[in-house]
């Protein structure tokens, strides 16, 4: 058999990868190849993969790397990603990366043709080895396993960024993976992988489901230990699937790679954990400190001081809580259950950092009692609060009100509002400004505005009552309710803490009061002679008085600049109109608001 082509086993079946020739038998998966025909193919291969690093969040790990070869399970991406620089002055021959993804392709032009596989097996050689030129591994990612092949015994401590894990499985095929075990667990192969989804790893006599890369470059076959070996954490196995799988762990968690990142416009972030253990599982989330960054990473101010939104045992409202380094949220998570876990930053506690290139930094850890253990980075930028970029309450808030209930004044019940046969659904509009002032708005007109400062071009919108004053080409939207006089701009007492009170009048002499009519004689507010008549005369005013009573309204401390996840705000809407008829007409309903702009200015 030559490298380089389909080679088979009864019990593995592999493609030889660059630079390294396998040699299939129960005990001996994979070894060195020193073929120059497969080096010249590794040259021509691309580097196709590098790296990337989050902006902070760091945590150590420490390698025993033994003369020959090591696979190895990187939970996070080193700092530099760059292997030349990970590994100056240590006796490193080789790197190796297993690059191979799953295909569906099928053919390229016909069903006759023979299907071309992708890029394999990605390799580094150091400078000064002959081999450089054949080099197509440069950078080195977090959440990924690699074959480090050395001359000597050596220790390997790097710093780097947290990955949150996610893989696809290679379909009916040997996979080199490591798992995010806790080390502290002592967890095995079989209750690991219980639930996993076409990954059998049950003991077996016979072997051909799990190997360990020995130093010799020879494979041990470890099927038959699965019920009663431990997974390393820092070791990369193989192992064989029986099917398509995206199995991590007992518990999976649906988050950003790079983590929960809080940009300078971002204050709300969330991610999603999964009980995949086959098995109810407490799920545990404890905050932690970052390490100091590495030299020139960017600086670590302090720990985010993050906030989550729950049930307060106090109030026993939900509301924002903070939660301190060292704190923990648990929840108890049903096979298959998934939790929806709502962070906020504090920004009222972040203060202007001390270089340009710096934030808050720290770490999440999931753990469960199956023996995962997942980091998720946390980091927060600086932003001071502007007009137009205002914490929360601050700015325009759009939703609807469907009223419910009203008081049958016709059947001469005037003792309070009784349930309808439909619903009436209204727009309603309100802004709140930087300074907490509410208004209630018939209609606003979002402008976009474009500046240029320091050559770069920043755009935001601004909020107008009206569209008096927007240029007849400018950008804008204009949002409206029927359900109001317009042009209505009313100032409203209360807080979003409590209740929010509106009060306005509908003169008698305004085009939209429902007595006014400019063609009938006897509602126009006009004399014979065509001289306003005084109220009364002809028309009334009409009062209207809008509340809006918020549902279990939180208590906000002084340092809470953020409130509901969701951005929104619902509660018990009720209006009431005096002057209609000799009795207030009293309509009541629900009513739900979101945040859909933060400009804190209305001009």
């Amino acid at each position: 058999m030559s490298c380089g082509v389909f080679l088979w086993h009864d019990k593995f079946r592999f493609r030889t990868p660059p630079a390294v020739f396998h040699s299939y038998a129960m005990e001996s998966i994979m070894k060195p190849c020193r073929s120059s025909a497969l080096r010249l193919f590794v040259f021509l291969l691309p580097a196709v993969f590098f790296g990337s690093v989050s902006s902070g969040q760091w945590i150590s790990e420490t390698f025993a790397l033994s003369n020959g070869w090591n696979a190895i399970y990187l939970r996070g991406t080193p700092w530099p990603t760059t292997i030349d620089d990970l590994f100056t002055n240590l006796p490193i021959r080789a790197v190796h990366r297993n690059f191979l993804t799953p295909d569906t392709t099928q053919f390229s032009a016909s069903s006759g043709d023979t299907p071309q596989r992708g890029v394999e097996w990605l390799v580094w050689y150091p400078p000064e080895s002959p081999n450089r030129v054949l080099t197509s591994l440069w950078n080195m990612s977090g959440n990924a396993s690699y074959l480090i092949e050395c001359d000597s015994n050596c220790t390997w401590t790097l710093k780097g960024n947290p990955v949150v894990p996610y893989r696809v499985w290679l379909p009916n095929n040997w996979n080199l993976v490591g798992m995010p075990v806790n080390p502290a667990s002592g967890v095995t192969f079989t209750e690991f992988f219980q639930a996993a989804r076409n990954i059998d790893v049950s003991p077996s006599p016979a072997g051909g489901k799990v190997a360990r890369t020995l130093p010799n470059g020879s494979q041990q076959d470890i099927s038959s230990q699965t019920d009663r070996r431990a997974i390393g954490p820092k070791e990369a196995y193989w192992i064989k699937t029986q099917g398509l799988s995206a199995f991590i762990g007992t518990v999976l968690v649906q988050a950003d790679p790079l983590g929960l990142l809080f940009p300078a416009d971002v204050s709300i972030n969330s991610f999603t954990l999964w009980n995949d253990s086959g098995t109810n599982e407490t799920v545990t989330v404890k905050l932690i400190s970052s390490e100091a960054p590495p030299a020139g990473a960017p600086a670590l101010v302090d720990d985010v001081p993050l906030m989550y939104f729950g049930i307060s045992p106090s109030t026993g409202h939900y509301e924002w809580q903070t939660l301190a380094v060292g704190g923990t949220l648990q929840n108890s998570l049903a096979t298959g259950e998934q939790w929806i876990v709502t962070l906020a930053v504090n920004r009222s506690l972040l203060s202007p950092p001390p270089t340009t290139n710096s934030n808050w930094q720290s770490l999440l850890e999931v753990t469960d009692q199956a023996g995962t253990l997942i980091r998720i980075p946390v980091a927060a930028e600086y932003s001071s609060a502007d007009a137009y970029n205002a914490l929360w309450p601050a700015g325009l808030w759009v939703g609807d009100v469907a009223l419910k209930k009203v008081n049958q004044l016709a059947e001469g019940n005037t003792t309070g509002p009784m349930p309808t046969y439909g619903d009436l659904t209204l727009r309603l509009i309100m802004h709140i400004g930087t300074n907490g002032q509410a208004r209630l708005l018939q209609q606003t007109v979002l402008v976009w505005t474009e500046q240029v400062a320091n050559g770069t071009t920043n755009g935001f919108y601004r909020l107008r009552a009206n569209e008096k004053g927007v240029a007849a080409n400018a950008r804008a939207s204009r949002i409206s309710s029927v359900a109001f006089p317009y042009g209505l701009n009313c100032l409203m007492t209360g807080s979003l803490q409590d209740s929010l009170n509106a009060t306005y009048v509908i003169g008698y002499n305004d085009p939209v009061n429902p007595f006014k009519h400019i063609y009938n004689p006897g509602h126009d507010n006009l004399d014979y002679s065509g001289e306003l008549l005084p109220e009364g005369a002809e028309n009334y005013s009409i009062s209207n008085t809008v509340s809006l009573t918020m549902d279990h309204p939180p208590e906000l401390g002084p340092n809470a600049s953020l409130w509901n996840p969701g951005e929104d705000i619902e509660g018990l809407y009720t209006h009431t109109i005096y002057g209609l008829r000799r009795e207030p007409v009293r309509a009541e309903g629900r009513f739900k608001l979101r945040r859909v702009n933060r400009t804190g200015v209305l001009e």
